[in-house]
């Protein structure tokens, strides 16, 4: 096995930021903002931990919800997905019609996304 050079994790983050791919990364043609290794290890963490609610700051158009939603169904479909953003425009519609997913159009300062979660 080649020696992997010590920037080389660096260098590689680098590149994925400042090329700008993460802003075209998808789930099921939604957005994602985020890396698929960072996907991988969502799933990784789900399927270990087997958690029943995934809280989610920051939405965008919802690629990532739709992931997480995803991840729960192939996990038996037990669970929700709480996802908060303050501008509901870009939301891929599919996300009010899941129904483990509850988005909340509000700042996650608000005191009603605190009284979610704790339900």
């Amino acid at each position: 096995m080649p020696d992997i050079p010590p920037d080389a994790p660096r260098d590689y983050h680098l590149w994925y930021y400042n090329s700008e791919i993460w802003k075209r990364t998808t789930w099921a043609g939604a957005v994602t903002l985020k890396s698929p290794l960072d996907m991988w290890n969502y799933q990784e963490i789900l399927f270990q931990r087997r958690p029943s609610l995934i809280v989610e700051f920051g939405t965008w158009s919802g690629g990532a919800t739709l992931f997480f939603a995803a991840m729960m169904r192939e996990l038996g479909g037990r669970g929700r997905i709480l996802t908060v953003d303050i501008d509901p425009s870009r939301l891929d519609p599919r996300l009010r019609d899941d129904p483990l997913i509850e988005v909340l159009t509000m700042s996650s300062a608000e005191p009603a996304v605190a009284s979610r979660i704790a339900l």
